[in-house]
């Protein structure tokens, strides 16, 4: 019995610890809304496989290693990314919080659910086959929910980064057309005023013309 839950739990665990790393790096690249969709779709179709194919001990191995993918990977990762990044800014840590209350609470009504379901399959001699059959029919039907439920999540709104605001508010054609239009109005009044009060000061001066072009004479020997 120990043997069996160390073959059934060992893979789960490992391949959950290597592949939650790798889920934190790619998921702000590919969104954690999308992350947490494959990981329940993924998470149904393994399932899917292991209840049409329970009888095979390789399958029933192979099958932990690649939920605790999927699952400890790809979903609960996935959900945690998604919890931080659309969380209220008054309230950094609320989904994160509520996240881990929904996942303690599943768990415990998931067990006590699956336990029930057993127990009722089963007959004077014992534990059959059928009451584990009908325990993950049961859990098949509550992943296709998960599935549904995943499919809802809206998009998350991208947030504009540090200085994006400033940038794109100038950086619009009707700001810099504004921007043009008060710096040439307030140029050409102080061009007018200084031509009209100093000549000599206007920024477009005359050419300064060469003596004998005010006095021919002078270049008459």
């Amino acid at each position: 019995m120990v043997t069996a839950a160390v073959l059934l739990l060992t893979p789960l665990q490992l391949t959950g610890a290597i592949s939650a790393p790798l889920t934190g790096r790619i998921g702000p690249r590919l969104g954690w809304r999308r992350i947490v969709v494959t990981g329940a779709i993924a998470n149904f179709t393994i399932f899917a496989l292991a209840t049409v194919v329970r009888h095979h001990e390789w399958f029933l191995v192979a099958a932990p290693a690649a939920l605790g993918m999927t699952y400890g990977g790809f979903m609960l990762t996935g959900l945690d990314g998604l919890a931080v990044t659309t969380a209220p800014k008054d309230w950094p840590g609320s989904l994160s919080g509520l996240n881990g209350a929904c996942f303690g609470i599943g768990a415990s009504l998931g067990i006590a659910l699956a336990s029930a379901v057993i127990t009722a399959g089963s007959d004077a001699n014992g534990v059959t086959e059928a009451g584990y059959r009908n325990a993950m029919l049961v859990a098949l039907a509550l992943l296709a929910v998960g599935v549904v439920t995943a499919l809802l999540i809206r998009r998350p709104e991208r947030r504009a980064g540090r200085g994006s605001g400033t940038s794109r508010a100038w950086s619009s054609p009707d700001r810099c057309s504004a921007t043009t239009d008060v710096t040439t109005d307030v140029t050409t009044d102080v061009t007018t005023e200084d031509a009209a009060r100093a000549p000599w000061a206007s920024p477009v001066r005359p050419t300064p013309r060469a003596s004998w072009d005010r006095d021919p004479s002078i270049l008459v020997p």
